[in-house]
């Protein structure tokens, strides 16, 4: 039988089964609502962030300072609380007071000793048991808050700051967590957030929310993306899948690596070393500390940008100036560690995703501490040069993909457990290992203690959530947002503590205490903007100037009350709201009414003086009436000119009936012109109406007892014929308005019809059809006019069809305008083309040179394009671009490969010209270098156009076999001469002991005589020889130039020889000196050393004697791989041996000459 919960599970799994606690599943529902705000709320342990999703963007919003994050700083001072940058501020001043990394001990049992992850506030046990509380030291006493409390109160600010944003109240928010929090610690994570108002559909991974604002509306394949999340608190990593608005994670790092704080705390360490060094004396002061940390967080952020930073500041504990140049190089070397333990961290990561680094698209850092040079160094290299992300905030990341799991916009395909969990039921141990694909349900062993481990802090240790028997669950649940949740087959699931939360009980308290506190927080804020806006409004009326009128008495009574109010306010400053905001109300209504009386005042003396200067002006106005048509203005004029005269006029009569004709008629003549006339078909009849109400005027005020019907009859007359003229005037004008549109209309209509020209235009398609759509449109405009309908149209209907042609004509024209510059586009796009093949077709590169491959791709590729363009002149812009831009990358890439050729050519004659260099100096600008520099320096570095790069490599190659064996030869000489010695000196003992002998025998003593010493070292001279000219023969004589050098040839065997002949030059300066040993006679002194036998003689050579050298390696060994055709050194070697004699090669014949 299915269980309640393992129902409940699936039922819920395509909303992550986010049954953790009641009316989740109710708020999940709520998410993606348009109606809704859902927060998403990144609670980082050194700067928070909040964002929202809307106008179809993820956005940050701004804190009360305009800022988009906020410092995790909270400052608690009896009922005061500060946060943020306020909070940050008062740190150095009062450390005691001031919490910072508070998410560090949410959820936690304990904090290890030697550990303090908040500074020098101290954390004790808490009054419930298995958790902890924050000790603030107090000036009166100290205080105790949970971490919850704390966490709560910065959340609260969050929030604040978002609804004053966004205008609206906000109660619904996704939280982001570390992933190496654990179950307890993500519980006490919603706790807080409950604390502040803010309820919780979901809490999920940083890692996971960063991959969620790369994956929004990315365009491109599915990828593997590395997520690195270096933050204050420590660092994390995941390897996920991003596609289109989804995620799937396949692996999260499960332990917590270093992160800002270790960093922050090594450097402090570093600091604290050179205070001691500099100022003698160690920085144990709080306050110092604070000081010193605020001004070392500075510098970081400076470090990522400029190679040192310095730091001076003020220490108040040690009364001392601090001041200290911190090189970027000092902060990796004292962080090296630590860099070194998140890479490894990486790569584990890696290894449990099973994706090699060589499979990742791309890498995406977040977190502030992301921005560190040589850590992003240390990942890239790691990622065997990947690329990294730079298009997603480090700071704003985690917010935005929490916002957005929050609107439901990217899709969280998979997630995995990013904690290893064990669970013990009596004697059975099941283990969840890492990275396990969630949700995961374990069966429970009913009726048995249930014991929940996982990891927690900066050790790799596990520790125990949950230690307790619960009889009736039977089944535990792990969800998407790492929370465990027991259940059983009745409820559905079982509400329990997890070690470092607290009770539902507590909970409930203090979520009471902070309403509390919050209103008396709204209170007094009312009640301190109440006496702020009394006191300015006091000191504004206080502050007017007095005016010289007569309200002067007014303001200065006011002014005088204004000046007691204040002084009243200094000495109750501690009122409440009710009596400020009443005091303000009365200060603002005197001062309302004396500004009306004073307004109401100004207006009536502008007025009078508007009349006055109306009245200077009539004369000059009722002069130039005369001259217009229209009587509009024209009649007010003459109505306040004859106005007098016509009130004087009907004051006369007796009866109400007669004085109202008469007035009746007055207004009629001020409306009918008197001299002037309007100058149209109308002038008679409202002249002759005009002359009629003359006459009736004079009768009436000569018939002043005309009975009233007489009166009413005439005026009615006199209207409807005033009503008639003024009908027929307006029709009249609309009939020549009406006249007139339609004349504009038929002449705009010619003059556009007249405009083209099928025959006078250019020849073209576009052009015809322009045309075509001119001629139907004016041919329309035309017959519409013409037609029953058109001639009956009014003004406004003749107006709006111009209005139409007008429109559409210019549109006819525009589209021509456009079609035509597409056509010019296209056109010029197809030469440029055309240009572009022709010039690759044109194109000539030899066949051999390294470039000719590309050419001749290049040219194969044009050969197409101009087939293209010779069969299809229609092609598209767009097409023509393509191809060009095709055409350009193929010369681009010919030409890049012709710049490494180049480079790669000038590097090697640059080692050419330097091995020479330093041959020269090494051998002493032997003639052999000297000449081969001379004909390089000629033939290869200087010659233009340059040789290949494969005649460079073998001359290369040769130059370096001939350093070699010349440095052979030097070495041969060096032990040449060392042997040589040592037979002197054997020669003399032997003589020394033969003396002894003869001494001793009675003959007379023997001195050895003094062999004539001369130098083995052969004059080098350079014999030309026929060079080779092919690149072929090079190679075949100095062999591949790729390939390394072969190692110096070795003497040959046969050099030791028995009869072994070391003749030693006092003249010579140095080991190799080059000398002339062709000469037969080498003076008269020689001797030849027996080395096989040991027997010692002196002989006296004659002139001539010569034989090859014993050695052997000046003939056969050094030679080295070169041909004969090529140019090579002669060394010519003249040696003594016994029994050769004259010039011959067989013994005695003479001396013998080798070739090096």
């Amino acid at each position: 039988m299915t269980s309640g919960l393992s129902i409940l599970a699936i039922s819920r799994l395509n909303v992550y089964s986010v049954t953790t606690y009641t009316g989740a599943a109710e708020l999940w529902s709520r998410m993606g609502r348009k109606d809704e705000v859902v927060l998403g709320v990144d609670l980082g342990t050194t700067n928070s962030a909040v964002a929202v999703f809307r106008d179809d963007s993820a956005e940050v919003l701004t804190n009360d300072i305009d800022k988009r994050t906020t410092p995790s700083c909270v400052y608690v001072r009896d009922l005061e609380r500060q946060v943020g940058e306020a909070a940050l501020r008062l740190a150095a001043s009062f450390p005691f007071n001031t919490v910072r990394n508070v998410k560090s001990v949410l959820g936690r049992t304990s904090v290890p000793k030697g550990e303090a992850p908040l500074g020098p506030v101290v954390t004790r046990d808490g009054a419930v048991k298995k958790s902890i509380s924050i000790v603030i030291d107090n000036t009166e006493a100290a205080i105790s808050l949970s971490p919850e409390e704390i966490a709560a109160t910065l959340l609260l600010e969050l929030k604040k700051a978002a609804e004053q944003h966004l205008q609206t109240e906000v109660s619904l928010a996704v939280l982001a967590v570390p992933s190496y929090f654990n179950a307890s610690q993500r519980k006490a994570v919603m706790d807080a957030a409950n604390l502040a108002g803010l309820r919780v559909p979901f809490i999920m991974n940083e890692t996971t929310a960063a991959a969620m604002a790369y994956a929004h509306d990315r365009d491109g394949e599915e990828k593997t993306v590395l997520i690195v999340d270096v933050g204050g608190g420590g660092s994390s990593a995941a390897v996920v899948k991003v596609a289109l608005n989804q995620v799937e994670v396949m692996a999260h790092s499960d332990v917590r690596l270093p992160g800002g704080e270790d960093f922050d705390d090594r450097m402090m360490q570093y600091l604290t070393q050179c205070i001691k060094r500099d100022l003698g004396a160690e920085a144990l002061d709080p306050r110092d500390c604070e000081i010193l940390r605020a001004q070392w967080t500075k510098a970081k952020e400076k470090l990522s940008r400029i190679p040192q930073a310095t730091i001076s500041i003020f220490l108040p504990g040690l009364g001392k100036e601090f001041r200290c140049d911190v090189k970027r190089a000092d902060f990796e070397e004292e962080c090296a560690e630590h860099f070194k333990s998140i890479t490894d961290g990486l790569l584990a990561t890696l290894k449990r995703a099973e994706v090699k680094p060589e499979q990742l698209g791309e890498v995406l850092l977040v977190g502030g501490s992301s921005r560190i040079p040589q850590l992003r160094s240390l990942v890239q290299e790691l990622v065997k040069g990947k690329p990294l992300c730079k298009a997603v905030n480090p700071d704003e990341a985690v917010a935005k993909g929490a916002a957005l799991m929050a609107a439901k916009r990217v899709e969280l395909k998979q997630e995995v457990l990013s904690l290893e969990t064990r669970i013990r039921m009596g004697n059975k141990e099941v283990i969840v290992p890492a990275n396990t694909k969630l949700p995961r349900e374990i069966p429970l062993v009913e009726d048995a203690n249930i014991e929940i481990l996982q990891k927690v802090g900066r050790g790799n240790a596990m520790a125990r959530i949950f230690d307790s028997r619960l009889p009736s669950a039977h089944l535990l649940g792990i969800y998407h947002s790492g929370f465990v949740q027991f259940g059983n087959r009745i409820q559905g699931k079982i509400d329990c503590r997890l070690d470092g939360c607290l009770p539902s009980a507590v909970l409930r308290s203090l979520a009471k205490r902070m309403q509390r506190r919050q209103e008396n927080e709204r209170i007094e804020s009312q009640r301190v903007e109440s006496k702020n806006a009394l006191e300015d409004l006091l000191r504004h009326v206080r502050g007017l100037e007095i005016p010289d009128d007569g309200f002067r008495n007014d303001l200065v009574a006011l002014r005088d009350k204004c000046e007691k109010k204040l002084q009243w306010l200094n000495e109750y400053g501690n009122r409440q709201f009710a009596e400020y905001d009443n005091l303000r109300t009365e200060i603002a209504d005197a001062l309302n009414d004396y500004n009306a009386k004073r307004e109401a005042e100004r207006t009536r003396v502008e007025a009078r003086e508007q009349l006055c200067r109306t009245l200077q002006e009539i004369p000059s106005n009722v002069k130039s009436v005369s001259g217009r048509n229209e009587p509009g203005d024209d009649r007010v004029v003459a109505a306040v000119v004859r106005l007098p005269a016509i009130e004087g006029r009907s004051s006369l009569c007796r009866t109400p009936a007669a004085k109202g004709l008469s007035l009746f008629i007055s207004e009629v003549l001020l409306q009918l012109p008197r001299e002037e006339v309007l100058n149209d078909k109308f002038d008679e009849r409202v002249l002759k109406l005009h002359k009629r109400c003359t006459d009736r005027l004079a009768w009436t005020l000569d018939n002043p007892d005309a009975s009233e019907e007489e009166y009413i009859r005439f005026r009615d007359k006199v209207s409807a014929a005033a009503d008639e003229i003024h009908s027929d005037r307006q029709r009249h004008a609309a009939d020549l308005r009406k006249a007139e549109v339609r004349k504009t209309f038929e002449s705009r209509v010619q003059t556009t019809l007249q405009s083209t020209n099928i025959k006078e235009g250019p020849n073209n398609a576009l052009y015809k059809s322009y045309c075509q759509d001119i001629e139907e449109l004016c041919r329309d405009a035309l017959g519409w006019l013409r037609s029953s309908r058109g001639s009956l149209a009014d003004e406004r209907e003749l107006s709006d069809r111009l209005r139409v042609f007008e429109t559409e004509a210019a549109g006819i024209h525009r589209n021509y305008g456009e079609q035509v510059a597409a056509e010019q586009r296209r056109a010029e796009a197809f030469r440029a083309a055309e240009q572009k093949v022709l010039q690759a077709l044109n194109l000539k590169v030899l066949e051999g040179h390294p470039c000719y491959e590309e050419a001749e791709a290049l040219k194969k590729s044009s050969r197409k394009h101009l087939s293209l363009l010779k069969h299809e002149s229609d092609l598209s812009t767009e097409m023509l671009e393509k191809l060009i831009e095709s055409i350009d990358t193929g010369f681009a890439t010919l030409e890049q490969k012709r710049v490494e050729e180049e480079q790669k050519l000038m590097n090697w004659i640059l080692t050419l010209e330097q091995e020479l260099t330093d041959g020269l100096q090494e051998f002493d600008n032997d003639p052999l270098l000297v000449q081969l520099e001379k004909c390089c320096r000629r033939q290869l570095m200087e010659r233009q156009p340059r040789p290949s790069l494969q005649v460079i490599g073998h001359a290369l190659y040769a130059v370096r076999n001939v350093l070699g064996h010349l440095r052979q030869y030097r070495d041969s000489q060096q032990k040449r001469q060392e042997a040589a010695s040592g037979a002197e000196a054997a020669y003399h003992e032997a003589y020394a002991v033969g003396s002894k002998l003869l001494s001793y025998l009675g003959f007379p003593v023997l001195r050895p005589p003094q062999p004539a010493r001369q130098s083995l070292c052969s004059r080098v001279t350079w014999t030309p020889g026929v060079s080779t000219s092919s690149s072929e023969q090079a190679q075949s004589q100095f062999g591949d130039p790729e390939q390394p050098l072969p190692p110096p040839p070795q003497p040959a065997a046969k050099a030791v020889s028995s009869h072994a002949v070391w003749i030693v030059n006092e003249r010579a300066q140095s080991q190799y000196q080059p000398m002339d040993f062709t000469s037969g006679d080498l003076g008269a002194d020689k001797m030849e050393v027996d080395s096989d036998e040991g027997a010692v003689c002196g002989r006296r050579l004659g002139t001539g004697g010569a034989r090859r050298s014993a050695h052997g390696g000046l003939h056969g060994a050094d030679r080295g791989p070169r041909g004969r055709g090529r140019a090579r050194p002669s060394v010519a070697v003249s040696a003594p041996c016994p029994g050769l004699r004259g010039r011959g090669r067989t013994p005695g014949a003479g001396a013998g000459r080798q070739e090096l």
